[in-house]
Order: C-alpha cells, then structure tokens, then sequence
C-alpha cells in the first residue's frame, strides 16, 4: 500500500523468505501470500517433512516392544495385575489396559490416566512404557511413582541404566526395588528386532505407599 509520498509499506503478514531455499520472496500486490519461490521448493519442502514425520514413526515403532513370553508369566504368577498401563490389545497382560488404539478414548493417552481409579485395593498395576524418547519414558515413570503415592503398587519392564537422570529421579529417588535381569532380552511383537535387545533390562516395582 502506497504511502503519502509514494513509498511502499512492507508486506505486514506476508513471509520475507521462501519456506524451501530461504530466498528472498517477492509478492505480487494481490492474490494470496507466497510462501515459496516456485514449485520445486514446495514439493523438496513437504518431502521433508514427510521424511521428519517417517521418523517420528519409526520411533514409535522402536517403543513398541512387547514384554517377551516369560515374564509375562513370571509378572502374573508374582502379581494381582489389574490394570497395564502401556499396552495394546495384542500385548496387553490383562483385559483391562491404557493405550493409543485403546476402545475407551479417555484411556488412549496413559499420561492423563490416574491410574489408581482403575484397580482393587491389593492389585498392582504393569507397565512397559515407551522406551523413546526419553523425555516420554520419564513421563511414564512419573505416573508410575504418582500411583504408588495413591497406594496402588507398580510393576515396570523398563532399560537398566541407573546413570540417566530419569533412573535416578524415578527409580531411585522413587523408592524403587529393582530387579537387574541378566543377559539381554528378546521382546515380542512385530516391531521387534527379532533379535536380543542393545540394551540390559530391569523389572522395577514401585511399592503401595501407606
């Protein structure tokens, strides 16, 4: 829009650079607002963008690893399990459980869960949380230690590394009792290697705090 004196205004809303190259842009007085310099930046853009998203999916994938045959049993024969709280359906220990493709939409998301609401007095509730990343583990954690405050006991098939800031925040300083399980473990499900994993695995259980 000109001005009094015939200078222009600057482009108030209007993007300086192309969203692909980073170029200068250049608008047209009308029409809409150019966020590319041409057709070959849009495509690269939402290419890379499709590859960001492919990523965040892998990794997602990474954390489905389902808790292998044996300690299934070993968590169902030592606990009154009530509730697993980061399952699916083919993965889930019991009928009751809390996760993304859950039929109950309010128990999709696990981290808005009060887990506690969900069992009998003297049953335990399971977790194998998402491993990836770190920050959502530590998440996971966090409920765990929230349910045992509310007198609810927690078990968890989570990585045996007590150097992280979330082991030592949730598992140590949680008043955790942990067991270090030897060797390397085979997880379930298709998501898994098929192999053993890169990592030593822990069982941790929180105790009921009376």
């Amino acid at each position: 829009m000109p001005l009094v004196d015939g200078t222009e205004t600057p482009d108030v809303g209007r993007r300086r650079v192309c969203a692909g190259c980073r170029q200068e842009l250049v608008h047209s007085g009308t029409g809409r607002p150019r966020e590319y310099c041409g057709q070959r930046c849009r495509q690269a853009t939402w290419a890379r963008r499709r590859r960001v998203e492919q990523r965040r999916q892998t990794v997602l994938d990474r954390s489905q690893w389902w808790t292998p045959p044996e300690l299934r049993k070993r968590v169902l024969d030592t606990w009154d399990i009530g509730l697993d709280a980061a399952a699916c359906h083919e993965s889930a220990l019991v009928d009751q459980w809390l996760g993304p493709t859950s039929p109950v939409e309010e128990w999709r998301d696990a981290r808005t869960v009060i887990w506690a609401d969900l069992v009998q007095p003297g049953q335990t509730v399971y977790c194998n949380p998402p491993y990836f990343p770190s920050s959502l583990l530590g998440q996971f954690l966090e409920r765990c230690v929230d349910t045992a405050v509310r007198g609810i006991g927690v078990t968890g098939l989570i990585p045996a590394s007590p150097c992280t800031g979330w082991w030592i925040r949730w598992v140590a300083e949680g008043g955790a009792e942990v067991d270090f399980l030897p060797g390397r473990l085979a997880y379930d499900g298709p998501f898994s290697s098929g192999g053993v994993a890169p990592f030593g695995a822990a069982l941790v259980h929180w105790p009921a705090q009376t």
